[in-house]
Order: C-alpha cells, then structure tokens, then sequence
C-alpha cells in the first residue's frame, strides 16, 4: 500500500480556476483531470484542461523539491530524507523482515502462501494462475475499473490477460505524470511496481473488465491537503468525463490502495471543525468521494499501521485499534479492506479499527469492513508478490468486479452488505476491529 507522511500548509485552498481557453479561443473544460480512451490522445485531451490556480501536489525526487506553496526550490543533499515519505514496492522475499508476516494463529511465524491458495480461500479457484482466463458470469464483462495509485504499464498487463481490455485513463497537466499505460520506473521489475501488482490482482478475478489507469500517486506526498485537491480534482474530472462519454450506465469501481501515514501536523492547523481530512464529514475530497458513491463502487485499503508491525513511516498516534485507519478509507459509503494470511489468519500490520465516529455521524464507525488474503506469491514465480493491505484491497477490487457483472444495478451499500454478510467469522459472528466482518468470500461459493 502506498504510504504518506504529511507536511502541511496553513492556507486554504484558493477557489477553483476559472477555465482556461484553448488555441482557438474556445472555452476549454473546467476540469483539471479528463479521459482518454482507446485512440486519443493524451496531448489533444490536455489541450482542454483548465489549469490549477497553483500546483498543489508537491512531487519531492531525490534531486529537486517542487513546492506546491510557492516556497524557493532547493535541491536535496546527498544523502537528505525528502520530508514525505511513501511506501516501495517490495522486490524479493528476502527483503521482508520477519516481523511483517505476523499473524496472531502463527506467532509470528513466516505466512507467505501462493495466489491458488489465496484465492481458494475467497472462493475464486478460476483465478489462480496467469494468463487469467474468464470464469462465465464472473468475468466482469462490461465492468469498468479505475486504479487510482502511480500508474500502469500496458505492456506487462496484457502478457497477464490475452485481450485485455485497456481502455487509457486520466490525464491532467502535472509535468512528469506519465500517459496512461505507460509508467515506468528505473528500479525493479514491472510486477514489483505497486500499481501493476494491484491491477494483477483484480485481473487474476475478473480478467474482462474495462481498465482505466488514473496515475495519481507520486513517489513521496509532502502535503496531504495538497494532494487530496488534486485527487478531489480527479474525483470530479472522472464524474465529468463519465457523464459526456454516456457511461453513467455502466458500472464503475474506483480502487484507491493508499492511506494517511502520520496525521499529527494536520491537527496544528486552524481548520474549521469538520475540514480536516483525516475526521472531517466536510473536507472536500471525503463529501466528493461519499457524493460519488451513490453510483461508483469506492474500495479502499485500510491501511498497513497495526499495532504489531506497522509501517516504518507510520506516526506516533498512528498505529493500532482506533488510530489507523482515517479519512476516506474510513468513510461509511466505502468499501474498507485489510489484510490476512492466505490461511485466513489477521496479518499484525493490518490498520485496525474503528474508524473515527465523525465519519459515521457519531456512531460506532465499524472499518475495516472486512479483510481478504494478502502476502502470496505467483505459483510460478514466488519472487512476484502482493504484500499488504494494498493486494488485500485489489482482490476484494477484483471481486466486486465479478460480482458486477451480473450485479449492474445494485447499490454500492446494498453490494458491500452482501460481502459483510457472507465473509467467514472465524471468530463467530460480529465484527471486530482486527477482522472487521470477516474474511472475504464470494457469495455462493
């Protein structure tokens, strides 16, 4: 799962851009994010984004820091940790430290298992091994799934899925983002690169869907309400762009494998009562991702900051029961997802709830929803891994996908519902803040 640590600016966000005009003086869309689809291209479509009134995602690399508050730029010394930090792939099981795979049934013994068993365990034996090949009425045909991570590379997916179905995906004016379908990295493998490893997972189960990529996600956020305008920015943009396209008919799931690591600066702002992202009913991007759940199925990771092997980045009043899994991953309206062994045993990183009662109107804000399989590897190659709450969010991703084929019309709550009712209580019956409702199963299965 992609990780943040947060540094905040103290100043609200300036209103919205007028719209820009294009070459020939026609008004251009409002939208900072817009489509491409299959054949368009992605310059034309940028020609009619209206651009921000100031940059506000901050991009920090290892040589320069481009500051989102207008601050002088600087260059990192040799050596300098970027005040931001996210999550990397990991590359190879021996990179994993011992303690990563706990489990509260193993005491702390290794839990690595293999996709096949992953994925008997939720009942989806079809989607073991690549190429994925479609199970009838569970293929998501006509499904659309929108990945909201740093990117896709097309390539490596269809060697995945004969006939892919890669329809192209967001694009806005951020210098350096690449086209969708194109991401690529200097470093690793591209089945390591975490926003392949979460489009494997949905692939394996429902290998028929329409893949959109939103490359939203940089290396390092170094200022979370910075980045949640540009991902509320994207939020709107899709909406637009689904609506012009006359795809609102369609069903859509939107994945979103990244959560808040350190909230402790955002408390310091003077935010009104309501605004702040991590607790706050009224911040931007939680009421954009709420409005939009009435007709986009939203599936978050819950986060990888519980109480016995969380991230490294994670904050002080970050970790464990009640502190771990904030803002929208925590919303009512979201489908949120951790982490267990292939065996079904809870994973000690796995952000455990509840989630903050403001999100819930005040009441008892029971997130996770549930918990599906994570740490297992390929069973042809055991060094391609999905590791977190991230590959637990994109096979239950995966899923929803297949569930909608059949499943057009169903709410997002009504669906989300079925999946709490029928998960595995190992445990017996409830929810509790490790395991949420339970393991994830297929219905009917």
């Amino acid at each position: 799962m992609k990780t943040a640590r947060i540094t905040l600016r103290n100043t609200p966000r300036p209103p919205r851009a007028a719209p820009a005009t294009t070459a020939d003086g026609a008004p251009a869309s409002p939208q900072a994010w817009t489509l491409v689809g299959p054949g368009e291209s992605a310059e034309a479509a940028r020609a009619g984004l209206a651009r921000r009134a100031e940059r506000r995602t901050d991009l920090v690399t290892p040589q320069i820091r481009r500051s989102a508050t207008g601050l002088p730029q600087r260059a990192l010394a040799p050596g300098e940790i970027a005040d931001g930090s996210a999550a990397l792939p990991i590359l190879s099981m021996d990179s994993m430290a011992h303690a990563a795979h706990w489990s509260s049934a193993k005491a702390g013994q290794s839990a690595f298992g293999t996709a096949r068993e992953a994925m008997r365990a939720i009942g989806a034996p079809w989607a073991a091994a690549a190429p994925f090949r479609p199970e009838p009425g569970l293929d998501g045909e006509g499904v659309n799934v929108v990945i909201v991570d740093e990117g896709l590379t097309e390539s490596y997916l269809r060697s995945l899925v004969p006939g892919l179905n890669f329809m192209g995906g967001l694009v806005d004016l951020t210098a350096g983002r690449a086209d969708p379908g194109r991401f690529s990295r200097a470093r690793g493998a591209a089945h390591s690169w975490h926003g392949n490893m979460i489009a494997r997972n949905i692939l394996r189960i429902a290998p028929r869907v329409k893949l959109w990529d939103a490359p939203l996600l940089p290396d390092r956020v170094a200022d979370i309400p910075a980045f949640t305008d540009d991902a509320d920015d994207l939020l709107e943009g899709l909406e637009a762009a689904v609506d012009a396209r006359g795809g609102a008919a369609e069903p859509w799931v939107v994945v979103n494998a990244w959560a808040v690591a350190d909230s402790i600066m955002e408390r310091d702002l003077p935010l009104p009562p309501g605004r702040r992202y991590t607790d706050g009913r009224q911040n931007e991007f939680n009421e954009q991702v709420a409005g939009m759940a009435a007709r986009f199925d939203f599936v978050f990771a819950a986060g990888n900051f519980g109480t016995f092997a969380p991230d490294s980045f994670a904050g002080l009043y970050d970790c464990g029961p009640g502190r771990s899994i904030k803002g929208a991953n925590a919303l009512p309206e979201v489908l949120c997802v951790g982490a267990t062994t292939v065996q079904g045993d809870w994973v000690g990183a796995s952000s455990m709830g509840p989630g903050p009662a403001a999100l819930a109107g005040g009441a008892e804000n029971r997130k996770p929803d549930l918990c599906a399989p994570s740490w297992f590897s390929e069973p042809d190659d055991r060094g391609q891994l999905s590791t977190g709450t991230s590959a637990a969010a994109a096979v239950a991703a995966g899923l929803v996908a297949a569930l909608r084929t059949t499943e057009r019309t169903m709410p997002s709550a009504e669906l989300f519902a079925r999946l709490r009712d029928h998960a595995l209580r190992p445990r017996g019956t409830g929810w509790d803040a490790r395991m949420g409702h339970g393991l994830l199963c297929r219905p009917g299965a």
